[in-house]
């Protein structure tokens, strides 16, 4: 091997962490071929091998030590060997020692700004500035092995070189089979006991780590280096800010919290994304047990997950609570980073609802790819299109889903085009592979929640999926390893596949149709005659609830009250009430003896609203709000009268 490409070699090795494969050929090497530069360079893999984890192989070190005095000739004026020198002596701990060989590697290389961090340590620490909060070594191996219990093994680890405060390293966790991400987690931050509130108990929520979850396509290698700009490293700045915080503002940090990346939370972390903070919040997509980690002494550290929020959610959060704008996040978005998800809270601060999911593409995928199975990927999503287009053909879509995708619709319906719904459902952006609830009208929702998401396997839609591949292929074939127990991946896309299980959700629409309490008696105002009468710009939704004496009897709505939503009924529910004047004391009263909810009926905000139009301006008032019909036919709040 020629000597450029020798060296290149080992540059390579270096860059991808192998180490031990620069020392076993540098030691392979004859000894009288062992010269400065080869030396030094040997010393530097042994340096470089030590740190590499979170424990630092001091022999190792003191080996790499050895090498370096050994070293004969001219070294004052070497810039590598003094620079190697005064490293290996650094993570020694012998920070006076390493000044003066980093001081001399400096003057003799100035441009070369490794040594910059080093150095400043050396000076802080010769100074009496070293760090003065570290785990001692029983809580060291005890949040080490936590972290590797219920995170994750991991062999690279960041090491903080400046530690002005804690000595903070990162863990980098790679995707494995239990989770096919990266994750990244503070070790040092959990040294520091916060300060907290007066209520709260010092060793339950005084100690706390942070981590984050990254895509596996992330560039891990650019994160680390930050080679490649904030556009991959903002993760890991983002850790060790947030994971500082606490002593900079002498405050504390636990569940809920937010930390935003400006003052006024409009400055994002990189122009290539929209997120300009981040929440706390448990890790969901681990077992319990990695919540906390207890120390011997008897403390408590916490895991926090840091979930990115777009400025809308940060707003939304501060003026509600964290558990509100929990539910309009998805698992899926609360697990890893996805720096292309939409926002859940759109810019007039109204909630959007993808947390209301009926299908996500992206399990069906995974199936598919785990189990390695023979299917074009566009299979994942096949069962959805057949729903979706049976409800669009059936009137079942909500307004702000036919608003968003008129040309949708178009295509569904028209006789002269066969248009493949996968295609939408896959990679338009206005669906990103997930079907939510918000794309149903009233009948839409309830009919979904009682035949898409049910529990009930005698009125379950992928159950009649998996019945009707089971009649397609024969029971004996799809119980064989052939399709490993996911026939209905492999169920061939077309029209005789869409006739046939449109028949089956025909049947089911029917049967929940029969067992739907309708009101007893006519609406006052037909359904013909009732108008559109709702501003173009309305775009929540609009589900709500009205007696029978005004829907049947005609009697004017006395009281109008909007409450919060249960969470499950976000996608269809505006939260408004409406009642007459005695049914209102019933409805506050309550109690086990009311049935005021058997008189409620659900009807289409437009309907109601078509009895009484001053209602229109009520609409966007906020969850709480209660108004009365006044002597004078116009609404006024409860607290304006």
């Amino acid at each position: 091997m020629a000597e450029g490409e020798f060296w290149e070699q080992l540059e390579r090795w270096r860059k991808n962490g192998e180490y031990g494969m620069i020392i076993g050929v540098i030691e392979a090497l004859p000894t009288e071929r062992l010269d400065i530069k080869l030396k030094v360079e040997l010393a530097r893999a042994y340096c470089e091998l030590a740190v590499a984890t979170s424990d630092i192989d001091r022999d190792m070190l003191t080996h790499a030590e050895e090498l370096l005095n050994g070293v004969t000739g001219d070294v004052d004026d070497d810039a590598g060997w003094n620079a190697c020198f005064g490293s290996v002596l650094f993570h020694l701990g012998k920070y006076e020692d390493a000044l003066s060989y980093l001081e001399r590697a400096e003057s003799l290389d100035p441009d070369n700004g490794a040594f910059e961090s080093m150095l400043a340590v050396c000076r802080g620490y010769c100074g009496g500035e070293g760090p003065t909060e570290v785990y001692d070594d029983a809580e060291l191996s005890a949040v080490e092995e936590h972290i590797r219990e219920h995170f994750g093994g991991y062999k690279n680890v960041l090491h903080e070189i400046y530690s002005p405060d804690i000595h903070l390293d990162i863990c980098i966790i790679p995707p494995n089979a239990a989770h096919n991400c990266y994750t990244l987690v503070t070790l040092g931050m959990g040294a520091h006991n916060m300060d907290l509130p007066d209520n709260l108990s010092p060793e339950m929520y005084g100690r706390a780590e942070l981590m984050i979850s990254l895509p596996p396509d992330w560039d891990i290698d650019a994160c680390m280096t930050g080679s490649g700009g904030e556009k991959w490293y903002w993760p890991l700045r983002l850790l060790k800010t947030a994971a500082r915080l606490p002593i900079e503002n002498e405050t504390w940090l636990g569940w809920g919290h937010t930390v935003s990346a400006s003052s006024d939370s409009s400055e994002t972390y990189d122009e290539s994304v929209g997120f300009s903070g981040v929440m706390l919040v448990t890790p969901g997509a681990y077992d319990k047990d990695a919540y906390a980690c207890r120390l011997p002494s008897g403390d408590e550290v916490n895991f926090y997950q840091l979930v990115p929020l777009y400025p809308t959610e940060i707003e939304y959060k501060l003026k509600n609570n964290a558990d509100s704008l929990l539910d309009l996040l998805t698992d899926k978005m609360l697990s890893v980073v996805d720096t292309s998800r939409p926002a859940v809270i759109d810019k007039n601060g109204g909630e959007i609802g993808y947390g209301l999911i009926v299908d996500d593409v992206h399990i069906h995928l995974e199936t598919i790819r785990k189990k390695s199975l023979p299917v074009d990927e566009s299979a994942a999503c096949s069962h959805m299109a057949i729903y979706l287009r049976f409800c669009i053909e059936h009137d079942l879509m909500s307004d702000v889903f036919l608003d968003a995708c008129p040309e949708i619709e178009y295509l569904v319906r028209s006789r002269f085009s066969v248009y493949d719904l996968r295609r939408f459902i896959r990679r338009d952006d206005r669906c990103r592979g997930v079907i939510t609830l918000p794309f149903f009208n009233c009948d839409g929702v309830d009919f979904t929640k009682w035949y898409y998401l049910s529990d009930d396997d005698s009125h379950s839609f992928f159950r009649d999926i998996c019945d009707y591949a089971e009649r397609y292929f024969g029971k004996k074939r799809c119980g064989s390893q052939e399709f490993k127990g996911e026939a209905y991946l492999f169920l061939p896309w077309g029209d005789e596949y869409y006739r046939e299980m449109s028949k089956v959700i025909e049947s089911r629409f029917e049967q929940w149709i029969a067992g739907t309490e309708e009101p007893e008696g006519d609406p006052y105002i037909s359904r013909d005659e009732l108008s559109d009468i709702l501003p173009d710009d309305f775009t929540g939704p609009r589900g709500c609830l009205a007696t029978d004496r005004i829907i049947i009897d005609g009697e004017p709505v006395a009281v109008a009250c909007r409450e919060i939503p249960e969470p499950a009924d976000r996608g269809w529910d505006s939260g408004w009430r409406f009642m007459t004047a005695d049914e209102y004391d019933e409805y506050i009263d309550g109690g086990e003896e009311s049935d005021i909810d058997d008189k409620f009926a659900v009807y289409d905000l437009n309907t109601v609203c078509n009895y009484e139009s001053r209602l229109i301006d009520l609409l966007d008032s906020p969850y709480g709000a209660c108004f009365e019909r006044g002597d004078d036919g116009k609404y006024y709040r409860f607290d304006e009268q």
